[in-house]
């Protein structure tokens, strides 16, 4: 077991240095420059999936790929959530916008309940049973 970890590492060890040594043969560049674009351009394309969605003749496809990609974000922020309480009782509730007294918190976890409901009524179409039972609630 042992030998196939120091392969595997020494893999990982090689590719990693042959994209780090494509990275320094670049030329630099500045992307300190037109911040407030940038952000507005990452909350419009990689946050709403404006190029996916806006395309007309690709719009179905584009809106099930959005929908699934804030599912994981969802799904992402619920991980972090629950790390946090873990170590802090209470930890959803100093998160800004997502403790129990802002909308948003409110969906997520009207969403989890919905997950957990369907997952623990011995529903046969729940898709989701490891992820439900990983929140640790019933």
């Amino acid at each position: 077991m042992s030998a196939v970890m120091v392969v595997a590492w020494s893999v990982f060890a090689l590719q990693m240095m042959i994209k780090i040594g494509a990275l320094k043969k670049m030329a630099p560049e500045s992307r300190m420059d037109q911040i407030p674009r940038r952000i507005g351009l990452l909350f419009k394309i990689g946050i709403g999936q404006e190029k996916l969605v806006g395309r007309s003749r690709e719009r179905m496809p584009g809106i099930m790929h959005a929908l699934i990609f804030w599912g994981a974000m969802l799904i992402g922020i619920r991980e972090v959530t629950l790390m946090g309480e873990g170590f802090v009782h209470g930890f959803q509730e100093y998160l800004p916008l997502l403790g129990s007294n802002y909308l948003s918190g409110f969906f997520i976890h009207l969403s989890l309940q919905h997950c957990r409901t369907r997952c623990f009524a011995d529903d046969p179409s729940c898709a989701l049973p490891a992820f439900c039972s990983s929140t640790g609630q019933a």
